[in-house]
């Protein structure tokens, strides 16, 4: 028996050994082709962060408007911008005015009145004369 022979080390045989594989070769070898087909698999089909499938969002506002609502929160949402925007410098993002600009919406008659027209006609043209 040679001296360098593991059964003279260890006489159970239990001991590994450099040239013994606990897990066959094949099988790693079915793993990483089963791994590389999953990942091509995922690379045709998940969607790619391609424009159609992930929008180019820049706020929750932005997410939140492109979800389905039902008409009447979306008009209101849009409403919001046109005054956050446009009427929000003279009459306050709270609506009470400032004194000697604008009057205040919050309260007035002018905008609770019967008809939304009348006040979208104000924005849309402008307004002179006593109030």
């Amino acid at each position: 028996m040679n001296a360098d022979d593991p059964k003279k080390i260890d006489p159970s045989g239990t001991e590994p050994v450099a040239e013994s594989w606990s897990v066959p070769i094949w099988l790693i070898l079915i793993f990483g082709l089963l791994f590389y087909w999953g990942q091509l698999f995922l690379a045709e089909n998940a969607g790619g962060f391609s424009r159609d499938v992930y929008g180019p969002y820049h706020s929750y506002e932005a997410v939140n408007m492109a979800n389905p609502q039902d008409p009447a929160a979306r008009l209101r949402a849009l409403g919001r911008q046109v005054f956050d925007k446009s009427c929000t410098v003279c009459h306050q993002p709270n609506g009470l005015g400032k004194e000697g600009t604008a009057p205040p919406l919050a309260g007035s008659e002018w905008v609770q009145a019967p008809g939304g027209d009348r006040i979208a006609r104000i924005a849309l043209n402008g307004l002179t004369g006593p109030i």
